[in-house]
């Protein structure tokens, strides 16, 4: 029976077994800088891990094939948690943002700005709601839309045009 537990030391990964007490394996430099928060996304088995220098490292947590990085925060990551709805992640930062990243699309599909930095987040799957913590006040927060990356346009696609601008189209 194989129960693990994953521990960040600096910039590196320790894997344990929980039910024997005792070290599985280990991953040594994977960030540049040292490793602030750490989440498990159990439906595609990736490990996710945030560094000071505000990157976020998606991990195949077999092969430890990196399979994507998030860029966006402009500081150290505070947090990490599974968003409640969909194949998405979410990540609270010294620079005073909370963000939605797609696991899918790879992209950031949500920001939002606060007052104080958050110190932490915590979620629920399938519930709408999740919380933020600072040293302050705890803040309760409801998620008002959902993401698509297909949207139903109604007719028939007859064409699709590759664009690098929305107001200049090939």
């Amino acid at each position: 029976r194989q129960q693990k537990c994953y521990l960040s030391f600096v910039n590196s990964i320790v894997i344990f077994n929980v039910f024997e007490g005792k070290e599985i394996d280990h991953r040594l430099h994977l960030h540049e800088r040292e490793i602030t928060a750490l989440t498990f996304f159990n439906p595609l088995k990736y490990l996710i891990s945030a560094a000071v220098d505000g990157s976020i490292k998606v991990w195949d947590s077999k092969e430890w094939f990196l399979q994507m990085v998030f860029v966006g925060h402009t500081h150290s990551v505070t947090s990490l948690a599974v968003y409640p709805e969909g194949p998405a992640i979410m990540s609270t930062s010294k620079d005073k943002t909370i963000r939605v990243w797609n696991l899918d699309s790879c992209d950031e599909m949500d920001r939002a700005k606060v007052d104080e930095t958050p110190e932490g987040l915590s979620t629920v799957l399938n519930y709408d709601k999740f919380i933020t913590w600072s040293g302050s006040h705890v803040d309760m927060w409801k998620i008002q839309h959902l993401y698509n990356i297909h949207t139903a346009i109604g007719q028939r696609v007859l064409l699709i045009k590759h664009t690098n601008h929305p107001f200049y189209p090939v």
